[in-house]
């Protein structure tokens, strides 16, 4: 137990140089590490510090925990994706890319939960080129991701994910979609007053 303590507090720390000590010491620790003993995995908590350098090496050693859930459902994806740690993001897509269709206990993927946070849109960016299908999935209520860009006021978003379909019809398509209540975008763009989504092509 004293090895995932410590294990645990150099995820929190950043701290490389500890973390290929610990493994030179017992190369199978991050293949016993699970969420079942602390609320979160060492990536994860490396995530929520943002600690890309540490996430890489974690991720080097032991790809799997990419696709780890902590105790609310959450991969790490999702908590990066929360947190807007787009380089993170980068080596989470590039190890599992099926992670950005993987929906926590709430039934969010990682894009819906970058839109809903409003982190910078080169995270929306980044997670809705990596998996264009994530665009099409929709949330509770049947809402799509343009749906949620104006339930959660981030309108730029819109704009980058009309950009990512680059003019297909998928784009048209989303701008038309009813959500359960049978509104489209323009309905709850017009309902919430902001008019400014009525520019957009």
């Amino acid at each position: 137990m004293e090895m995932e303590k410590r294990l645990y507090e150099a995820a929190l720390e950043g701290n490389v140089s500890s973390l290929k000590a610990i493994i030179q010491e017992d190369p199978l620790i991050l293949d016993r590490i699970s969420s079942t003993f602390y609320q979160d995995t060492p990536l994860h908590i490396a995530i929520l510090r943002g600690h890309l350098e540490f996430a890489r090496a974690v991720l080097s050693s032991n790809p799997r925990l990419a696709t780890e859930c902590d105790l609310l459902g959450h991969l790490p994806l999702h908590v990066a994706s929360t947190k807007g740690h787009i380089e993170i993001i980068h080596e989470l897509v590039r190890v599992s890319l099926s992670s950005c269709l993987a929906r926590s206990k709430d039934g969010k993927l990682p894009l819906h939960l970058a839109i809903s946070k409003g982190v910078r849109v080169e995270v929306v960016r980044e997670l809705a080129q990596a998996c264009p299908e994530s665009m099409q999935s929709r949330v509770d209520r049947g809402d799509t991701v343009l749906h949620l860009c104006v339930k959660y006021e981030n309108l730029d978003a819109i704009q980058v994910i009309l950009e990512v379909l680059n003019g297909e019809n998928d784009g048209n398509n989303l701008l038309n979609v009813r959500n359960e209540d049978g509104n489209t975008i323009l309905h709850l763009a017009a309902l919430q007053r902001h008019l400014e989504v009525f520019l957009f092509p």
